[in-house]
């Protein structure tokens, strides 16, 4: 997953590049979805797959007005923490996108992933 968040950042602001990853990474549909409400191609906006507060912290300060992340919210640890630290590196009326998984989501996975039909 480190790997994904380097060349997520190296990429940064390269268009048609960073649309293939995001899309081979979290699919189309996410892409799309994000589309709506961010320019992903953007210099302000960053784009990562992290679940680890160090990579937060690595970025600048007020440089990015856009902070997406594509690892799902849910297997995050310390997700307070982690969650002040995106916080601290966004400017006032930042944005911060994630990617969560619902409890009736999970059930459903689960149910599936076990239970044979």
């Amino acid at each position: 997953m480190l790997m994904i968040w380097h060349l997520l950042l190296n990429l940064r602001g390269t268009k048609h590049v960073m649309k293939n990853i995001i899309i081979q990474y979290s699919g189309e549909k996410v892409f799309n979805f994000i589309g709506r409400f961010i320019d992903i191609n953007s210099t302000s906006t960053i784009a990562l797959s992290t679940s680890n507060i160090f990579n937060i912290d690595s970025l600048d300060n007020n440089i990015y007005d856009t902070i997406v992340n594509l690892t799902k919210i849910n297997d995050i640890r310390r997700v307070n923490k982690f969650l002040h630290a995106v916080n601290s590196k966004l400017p006032v009326n930042g944005v911060f996108i994630c990617c969560g998984e619902t409890l009736i989501q999970r059930n459903r996975r689960i149910i599936k992933k076990h239970i044979p039909v």
